[in-house]
């Protein structure tokens, strides 16, 4: 249709150039982070605390719509808030334990 230059056919197209160039700067780094990698302690501290936060809000939530319908106000509410504070305490705590856990399987001096 339009007026292309033609190309010999041992040319490298503009595309061909980039797809090797793509692959080339993926095999220069990493796709994924070393699991041996220690967290930071701010990392550490926002994990446990998303993971209490996440059980409240979950469970308040199932508490406050199972209130609505079943008209028990507040009582599902409050039983349901303390079961995700519950939840989230032991989340939190199997997540500190298994972190523990990796930390002192790690060889001093990593």
């Amino acid at each position: 249709m339009g007026n292309r230059p033609e190309r010999d056919e041992g040319e490298a197209s503009p595309l061909d150039d980039l797809g090797s160039r793509l692959k080339q700067a993926r095999g220069a780094r990493p796709v994924e982070p070393d699991p041996a990698t220690p967290r930071s302690g701010l990392a550490t501290a926002l994990r446990l605390a998303a993971e209490m936060i996440s059980a409240l809000i979950v469970g308040g939530g199932i508490g406050w719509f199972l209130d609505h319908w079943l008209d028990t106000r507040p009582w599902l509410l409050l039983v349901f808030l303390l079961l995700g504070a519950i939840a989230g305490m032991l989340n939190a705590y199997r997540a500190a334990m298994r972190m523990s856990a990796e930390h002192e399987s790690t060889p001093p001096g990593n």
